[in-house]
């Protein structure tokens, strides 16, 4: 398996991507907009009373939340997670997955070895401060590329860092 590729069942299934929550950090939760969401034999139910999906990790429609703040936090989950404050995501990549334009993703407190990279546009990656006005969330939301990656990719148009603290970047040639 390789993320990105397409899939292509023997039979005809599938001849697509597949649409996983985060393939690059191998994590194959089906993300909102899979073609393998109610894709099943239309005889077989998930838990959640839908048409089954295809997959090994169904998508609740039950728990799947809608919201326009999606929160990450150290001790969040990508895989049962749901992404607002109660459960959020631990990764940046999944909660942007989920969001849409226009939305902010809310980074608590903590160091985070991981790396911002964004396909949404017009989208916000903000600390606690965003809502409280707490300075202290500025030197407290940390995100460390522990001098081994670029820290923050943005390929897209209209997205806001705010008070976050980046460092230990690292690129060949650029800043990291």
């Amino acid at each position: 398996y390789q993320p990105g590729l397409l899939y292509n069942c023997i039979d005809g299934s599938i001849y697509s991507q597949a649409g996983f929550a985060g393939e690059w950090e191998r994590i194959y939760r089906l993300a909102p907009t899979s073609i393998c969401i109610d894709a099943a034999h239309p005889e077989d139910m998930d838990p959640d009373g839908t048409r089954a999906d295809i997959g090994a990790i169904y998508f609740d429609q039950d728990t799947s939340y809608a919201g326009s703040i999606w929160h990450i936090s150290e001790i969040g989950d990508n895989w049962i997670g749901t992404g607002n404050e109660e459960s959020p995501f631990s990764s940046f990549l999944v909660a942007d997955i989920f969001a849409s334009p226009g939305d902010t993703i809310l980074i608590h407190d903590g160091t985070y070895f991981s790396r911002i990279v964004t396909q949404t546009d017009s989208i916000t990656f903000a600390s606690l401060y965003l809502m409280d006005n707490d300075t202290s969330h500025i030197s407290a939301t940390i995100i460390d590329g522990e001098l081994e990656r670029q820290v923050v990719q943005i390929d897209q148009s209209g997205v806001n860092l705010i008070g976050l603290t980046i460092q230990n970047g690292r690129m060949q040639n650029y800043g990291g």
